[in-house]
């Protein structure tokens, strides 16, 4: 059976939206992978590609974890602060659950895009962008990112990274 890691996106929403060359920006978004591992053994905790919740699915290499039903989303916090060197604040929560678990949590960040309008209701489409004009982004639109809705950024969608060992 193939086991994966999780990912989560942390959206970052701009209030005005925010005009840059020929486009328009609602936001941007950072996309998470999460690695969850055992304490005791050390062991990764993989999952299935259908199920997204800790109790559900979640195996670790040679046994099944019962867990309540969290989500990898519900243990980062991601956070926009004006103060804050890059803007960015990351703060793992719930983390005495994990360890009382037996669980540790580690996540990186796997790719960065911009949510540019593409039609006239306002819809819009995912753009990858770098790192960089991530972090520029955010750093000459700051009166348009501190906002409410950043305080904890939403966690719209979610993907899959298959596991090869």
């Amino acid at each position: 059976m193939k086991k994966y890691r999780l990912g989560y996106d942390k959206v970052f929403l701009a209030h005005p939206a925010i005009k840059t060359g020929n486009e328009i920006l609602r936001g941007v978004a950072l996309d998470m992978q999460y690695k969850l591992f055992d304490i005791s053994s050390g062991l990764e905790i993989a999952f299935t590609e259908k199920d997204q919740s800790i109790g559900k699915g979640v195996q670790a290499i040679s046994e099944y974890a019962e867990i309540e039903d969290y989500y990898m989303s519900d243990f980062l916090k991601c956070s926009f602060d004006k103060n804050y060197e890059g803007y960015v604040k990351f703060e793992i929560v719930n983390e005495e659950k994990l360890k009382q678990w037996g669980y540790r949590l580690e996540y990186k960040i796997s790719s960065y895009s911009k949510d540019v309008v593409c039609d006239e209701r306002g819809n819009c489409e995912p753009k990858e962008i770098t790192k960089e004009e991530f972090y520029k982004i955010l750093s000459e639109n700051i009166s348009n990112f501190n906002n409410s809705d950043n305080i904890n950024t939403q966690s719209c969608s979610y993907r899959t990274y298959e596991i090869k060992n």
